[in-house]
């Protein structure tokens, strides 16, 4: 399958549904993807998204392991970027969106 088209940006979330809540938030405005638990790395499909991207955001959960797996997705490359948490009344995207929080207004500017 050949890479979609170029985007600015790509936000990569801890999980699929956290991804797919992104993406509804965000539609074509920015991609979103998800490399599955936070120790997972890209492999070489993935790889070939990755580059084509001009800059890379990292929305991990706040706990220790997503910590941990933004820190290791950090250390491949230094555009990758953590991106801020503005809900401390939800752990990720999809309680968010489910809280009725605007991704679309966080994840723009």
């Amino acid at each position: 399958m050949a890479p979609g088209p170029v985007r600015p940006d790509m936000i990569l979330t801890e999980g699929e549904l956290n991804a797919l809540s992104l993406a509804q938030a965000l539609g074509p405005v920015c991609a979103v993807g998800s490399l599955g638990a936070a120790g997972n790395l890209p492999g070489a499909q993935a790889l070939g998204h990755l580059v084509r991207v001009a800059r890379l955001w990292a929305r991990y959960d706040g706990d220790p392991a997503g910590q941990r797996g933004r820190d290791k997705l950090g250390t491949l490359s230094a555009r990758v970027r953590p991106l801020s948490w503005p809900f401390a009344d939800c752990k990720d995207p999809s309680d968010a969106l489910q809280a009725g929080h605007d991704l679309a207004a966080w994840a723009v500017p």
